[in-house]
Formats: C-alpha cells, structure tokens, sequence
C-alpha cells in the first residue's frame, strides 16, 4: 500500500506541476490562481470586469467545462467570482488543450471589456 501511495502521489504532484504551468502560460495576469495543497482542485479568480457565469457559459460553447464558485457560495448573494478547475480526471494532453482554450476566451473577453 505505501508504495501504491507514493506512486500516486508521484503522479498527481506531475499533473499539479502541469496544470500551473498551463494556468501560467495561458491566463492573463489579472487571472490569480490558487496554489493546491493535497487537493485536485485550482480556484482561479476572474478580473472584475469579468462575470464567471457569462464566461461559463463561452467556456461550455468552445467545449470546456468548469465549475462556477457560484455552486460553492455559502452565501448566494456573495457567489465570488471564480471557478473551481480539476484535474483528477483529465489527461495531460487534455488539461494543455483545455487551458489553451479557456486562456483565449478569457483573454479575448478580457479585451472586448477593457475596450468598452
């Protein structure tokens, strides 16, 4: 069993490291991210000038899915502003192009508001 432990851990903590380098690579700045300590989750938290549900739903139409922190507010009236991003299930090859997309989306609405 501690083997099988430490296997998994060995890979989880590669697919962590991969999953912060795409955050980094494709977010704009304004984006701030989370840095996981022993979950599979990432919070990245929008610019104000962003609404996590408008996004959430270009995200769904480009084909990627992300959980809204809308579904996580214990106060419904102060959902936040962020989404929830998982990366227990997807391969690498996944989350690189998943990140790849949401980084284009977010920075392209990101540039239609700061234009407005």
């Amino acid at each position: 069993m501690d083997d099988h432990i430490k296997k998994i851990c060995k890979f989880y903590e590669e697919e962590t490291k991969r999953m912060i380098e795409c955050i980094d690579k494709n977010f704009a700045e304004s984006c701030k991210r989370t840095n996981p300590e022993g979950d599979l989750f990432v919070w990245v938290t929008l610019p104000d000038c962003l609404d996590a549900m408008e996004i959430w739903h270009e995200l769904m139409e480009a084909g990627v899915g992300v959980v809204s922190s809308k579904n996580f507010a214990p106060d419904p009236q102060r959902p936040g502003n962020a989404f929830r991003l998982n990366y227990f299930n997807p391969s690498l090859e996944e989350i690189e192009k998943g990140y790849e997309i949401m980084g284009k989306v977010l920075s392209d609405k990101i540039g239609r508001e700061q234009h407005l």
